[in-house]
């Protein structure tokens, strides 16, 4: 693996506080190997058992990775959102509407094929409320040079989903 790349996953290890979040991170760098990224075959839902409350699965569905949809969000996303997304491109959900920046992120993680942390506007669309989240976001592709998928983790910071790790 290229220098740079370890150097900006050594940087992101850095930022990430929640032990959630690190175990995520470490199960991601194992899986990948020596190549940029695992594949989505290369995860064992099983060892993320106890972590899928708080993630999702994001499909990129064109070339160009300008579409978006979910695949799959835990429990805790759910609730949180007040909503259940599951089967959803991005274009259909009001928070993207609100948040168009948002996309950028996504966009940032599959055009870099690298992993992407950052602290986003969470909004509960069924009560209105919006509180922080740490997301952490990490590419998932077949071939080192494409994203077929985002998997993404959230800690909350603020509201009634907060996390305590």
């Amino acid at each position: 693996m290229d220098s740079d790349v370890d150097s900006n996953l050594l940087e992101l290890r850095s930022n990430l506080r929640g032990q959630e979040q690190l175990a995520v991170l470490d199960y991601w760098c194992e899986r990948r190997g020596s190549r940029r990224m695992p594949a989505r075959s290369d995860l064992d839902p099983l060892a993320l058992a106890r972590l899928m409350p708080n993630i999702m699965l994001v499909e990129t569905s064109d070339i160009n990775c300008a579409r978006y949809r979910y695949r799959l969000i835990g429990t805790r996303v759910v609730q949180a959102t007040g909503e259940d997304r599951t089967g959803r491109h991005f274009a259909e959900v009001a928070f993207f509407r609100q948040h168009p920046d948002e996309l950028q992120r996504y966009a940032a993680v599959a055009i870099s094929r690298r992993p992407v942390f950052t602290l986003e506007p969470f909004t509960n669309q069924a009560h209105g409320t919006t509180y922080d989240a740490e997301r952490l976001m990490l590419p998932l592709g077949r071939a080192d040079d494409h994203v077929d998928m985002i998997l993404a983790h959230f800690r909350f910071r603020s509201g009634p989903y907060r996390s305590a790790s």
